[in-house]
Parts: C-alpha cells; sequence; structure tokens
C-alpha cells in the first residue's frame, strides 16, 4: 500500500511540474529586411507603413529606421496544459508591404524560409528568423 501511494505521489508531482511550465506557440516567424525606392535605391527612411504577415497587418503602424530596416516580431501565445489551436489553413506564406506613395508589394517568403529554417526547427514550437533582404517598393 505504502508503494502505491508513493507511486501515485510521484506521477502527481510529475504531473503537476508539467502543468506548470510555460510553453509558446509561434503562429508567423520573426522578419527583418530593408525596404527601398526601386526608382531611387535608397531606402525608405523612418517612414511609417504596413507590413502585413500571412495575411494579418502589423500592428501598430511599422515604422522604418533611418536606413530602411523593418523588424516584425513572432506572433506568439503561451500556453501550460492545452496548446491553443493552430490553423494551417489560414496561413497564406507571404509579406504584404504598403506604405504611403507606393504600390502595394506582395512577396512570398517560402523559399526563403526552406532556405534558412533548418527541417527540425519547422513548425509551431521554434522562433524561427526570416531575413527577407532588400524589398524594392515602386512609387505610385
Amino acid at each position: 500500500m505504502k508503494k502505491l501511494i508513493t507511486s501515485f505521489l510521484f506521477i502527481f508531482i510529475i504531473l503537476a511540474l508539467a502543468s506548470c511550465t510555460q510553453k509558446t506557440v509561434f503562429f508567423t516567424s520573426e522578419f527583418s529586411g530593408y525596404v527601398y525606392d526601386n526608382k531611387t535605391k535608397l531606402p525608405l527612411k523612418n517612414k511609417l507603413g504596413y507590413i502585413g504577415v500571412n495575411g494579418i497587418l502589423s500592428d501598430p503602424d511599422t515604422k522604418l529606421d533611418a536606413n530602411g530596416k523593418f523588424f516584425i516580431p513572432a506572433k506568439t501565445e503561451k500556453y501550460y496544459l492545452k496548446r491553443p489551436p493552430v490553423d494551417y489553413a489560414n496561413s497564406t506564406g507571404d509579406l504584404f508591404f504598403s506604405f504611403p506613395n507606393y504600390q502595394t508589394k506582395r512577396i512570398e517568403y517560402a523559399d526563403l524560409y526552406v532556405d534558412q529554417v533548418s527541417e527540425d526547427r519547422e513548425g509551431f514550437d521554434h522562433l524561427n528568423k526570416i531575413d527577407m533582404g532588400i524589398i524594392y517598393l515602386d512609387p505610385e
């Protein structure tokens, strides 16, 4: 009887510890890169605009720095026991760039994802960082 109680207590402690460990699901990767004017080949400095990831607008407006660099953090959700649902059907695999006085541009990042993310880090359990390089926007 003593072994049964000890075993039950041991299993209970293991389950309790597992439920206290916070986990994260990553709905999108983290993105960075530069936005340039296609006509002048110069960076768009300190501009405000939208950069959408998988059809989700950046929140709030994305501001480019003095070199035209952008950074979009990964969309995440933290959980303990029950993993939040991950809907693969809504993932479009693209970024879109919309800045005032420039034409909106859509770019698929699937090839960059394959090149930059190793197979053991694919999926929603890892933070993946994608470098988009230089994105050229055409003036309106």
